[in-house]
């Protein structure tokens, strides 16, 4: 069972909407109430909460990963958790307006964003 850690130093600028760079129609906005939506073209959007975690609590995070991870737990349109569906990811921030997100258990090939401005 992953375990709730406190939010890293830079977990604040992880708040806002960031357009990715491998798909420009798709626009991720993380909500400080830890709440997601992520929205490509004209579809409906993806909603998830989120939280931090403990990478040694997660068995499929390399051991060589020492910083929070990102959980993100799907969630229906009334907000009920979907279990069954989660998502674990490296965060790193090249700088405040440059977001990179590594999927475990994915290709391991980093999602890119850049901050849709305000």
């Amino acid at each position: 069972m992953p375990t709730p850690v406190a939010a890293p130093a830079e977990a604040e600028q992880l708040i806002g909407a960031w357009r990715s760079v491998q798909d420009r129609t798709e626009i991720r906005t993380f909500y400080a109430d830890g709440t997601t939506a992520d929205r490509a073209g004209a579809g409906p959007p993806w909603r998830a909460r989120w939280d931090w975690v403990s990478p040694a609590s997660v068995p499929r995070i390399p051991d060589t990963v020492d910083r929070p991870v990102l959980r993100l737990i799907t969630i229906d349109d009334s907000g009920t958790l979907q279990p069954g569906e989660v998502y674990f990811y490296g965060v790193t921030f090249a700088d405040p307006d440059t977001l990179s997100l590594v999927y475990f258990g994915g290709l391991g090939r980093p999602l890119d964003f850049t901050r849709v401005p305000a």
